[in-house]
């Protein structure tokens, strides 16, 4: 099926970036649009002039296998309750996420695509769901930091808080991951989940059961992975990692669940360890450092669906975070004057 522009659409704050599967079609891959959203801005109480005309920006990620009209959901929640004038999606593609080649590739045209900030107070939020957002938001890290190397190409001079011209960072919001390692069991269900469960043909409890269950799908899927972590996954991992500490003391919130059967709250726990840890040992950003890491635990709650399964809390969650990231943005204005 060829490829073709989306006719424009209604006007609106929400942009999605569009869908990278494109370049993986055989026919030439067409330019990276922004798109503007056909969802209307579905608040029925007005919000407060000082909200409306706040310069934050969101950015979604997300997940392996994720549809439009699951992220565009982010989205919504961030303009229409929470007062973010402008944001924007994107998903990766799934050869993106497995191999570093086109995931860079990806991350060239994602860093072409998106727009400038709005002025040097304009807060940028990153919104990442899953390891594979996560992978995709290492990606552009790692790219950004090559092009600082070979001298700023592209625009990407980075400051001492993370700022670059083309991307700002000042705080990330984590969704149901991301771990420090993938394991087979956890490779597997989100690996099939992505795959399969969006496409009904595997339930979600199916596609997380069946490196359990399958004794020859166990076996085969333990070699493949084996393999795979030789040729692609070891380094790469270990390079997004060592991006992400070098990223500093950025505020970030990590929401997930004790029962998600994707990535375990155990795993997703010990990467947060791990940051507060790295965070403290570089004593990058003094006190603050340690502090800049916060986190809101479910004990029920299905993998990427929190929002779903916990909507007033999940909304409260982002709005007191969102809320702290502003005034913690007006102090630094106002000890600059």
């Amino acid at each position: 099926r060829r490829w073709a522009p989306t006719p424009p659409a209604s006007p609106s704050r929400h942009h999605g970036i569009a869908h990278a599967a494109v370049l993986w079609r055989r026919h030439p891959r067409p330019p990276p649009r922004l798109l503007a959203s056909t969802a209307a801005s579905r608040s029925s109480e007005p919000r407060p002039a000082e909200e409306a005309e706040a310069t934050v920006t969101v950015i979604t990620l997300g997940w392996f296998g994720s549809q439009e009209r699951h992220v565009r959901k982010y989205a919504n929640l961030w303009e229409d309750r929470l007062g973010v004038s402008r944001t924007f999606t994107f998903r990766p593609s799934i050869p993106a996420v497995f191999f570093p080649k086109l995931g860079q590739r990806e991350a060239r045209a994602f860093m072409d695509a998106v727009p400038q900030p709005r002025g040097h107070g304009e807060l940028v939020v990153w919104h990442v769901l899953s390891q594979g957002g996560f992978t995709f938001f290492g990606t552009l890290l790692l790219l950004l930091e090559s092009q600082r190397r070979l001298g700023g190409g592209g625009g990407a001079e980075v400051d001492e808080v993370g700022n670059t011209k083309q991307l700002r960072f000042s705080a990330l919001v984590m969704d149901s991951g991301p771990c420090l390692e993938l394991t087979p069991r956890d490779a597997s269900a989100g690996t099939m989940s992505g795959l399969f469960s969006g496409l009904g043909i595997l339930t979600e409890d199916q596609a997380t059961q069946l490196y359990a269950t399958s004794g020859a799908f166990k076996w085969a899927w333990t070699g493949l992975w084996s393999l795979y972590k030789s040729l692609w996954y070891d380094n790469w991992r270990e390079e997004i990692l060592r991006a992400f500490w070098r990223l500093g003391p950025v505020p970030q919130l990590y929401l997930y669940s004790a029962e998600d059967k994707i990535i375990s709250c155990e795993n997703i726990e010990a990467f947060i360890a791990k940051q507060r840890e790295m965070l403290a040992r570089e004593g990058r950003g003094g006190g603050e450092a340690v502090s800049a890491v916060s986190t809101r635990r479910w004990e029920t709650g299905r993998h990427v669906n929190l929002l779903r399964d916990h909507p007033a809390e999940y909304e409260a969650a982002l709005a007191t975070f969102l809320d702290d990231l502003k005034k913690k943005g007006k102090r630094n204005e106002e000890r600059e004057e």
